[in-house]
């Protein structure tokens, strides 16, 4: 009593044919997919806000301004160029909801190339206070625009950070302020 017997038309030949051909399409499509990835090249856009500090002279720690670490990676096998860095917040304003971080110094277009990362730090200082004026809670995201208008969002964060980091970087005194002025780089890490 036999308990599986094959049909006589399956060879080990025809056996070896299906088996190759299986390989040979999953081949075609892996490769059909590398392409499809090297064409699309994008960007990781991910904001974390930090405190500065420093030691003042009497050995205590001085809290500088909050800075906002914008990180831009290039993920694809092409050069990008970002020609804006845009904030997105979860209110209008009487000029709308999108605004422009731009740190004095700083040309765009900024080259990223393949693999490489670029942070760019701004300061909610100079912050216009029209920003503010119908402030409520929400998600803001960063939007990070390429010369081909193509746009990279980051994750959401809450528009408090961006209030706390407003009120404190413009409470902070002059000289505390003028200790941390000439940190902030215009140019790629």
């Amino acid at each position: 009593m036999e308990w599986f017997s094959m049909p006589d038309w399956v060879t080990p030949e025809i056996l070896l044919t299906i088996y190759a051909s299986i390989i040979s399409t999953i081949a075609l499509v892996w490769n059909i997919v590398l392409a499809l990835l090297e064409k699309w090249s994008r960007l990781k856009v991910s904001v974390e806000f930090r405190d500065s500090m420093t030691a003042g002279i009497d050995g205590k720690v001085i809290r500088g301004p909050t800075v906002c670490f914008i990180r831009i990676v290039n993920k694809g096998n092409q050069v990008k160029y970002v020609s804006s860095i845009d904030l997105s917040l979860p209110y209008r304003t009487s000029t709308g909801n999108m605004f422009s971080l731009m740190n004095p110094g700083t040309k765009f277009p900024v080259e990223i190339l393949p693999q490489q990362e670029y942070v760019y730090r701004f300061r909610f200082r100079a912050l216009p206070e029209i920003m503010l004026e119908k402030y409520k809670e929400g998600k803001c995201r960063i939007i990070v625009v390429d010369t081909i208008r193509k746009k990279y969002k980051s994750h959401s964060f809450n528009a408090d950070m961006i209030k706390r980091a407003f009120e404190h970087n413009n409470s902070l005194s002059p000289l505390v302020l003028s200790m941390f002025e000439s940190d902030v780089p215009t140019k790629p890490e």
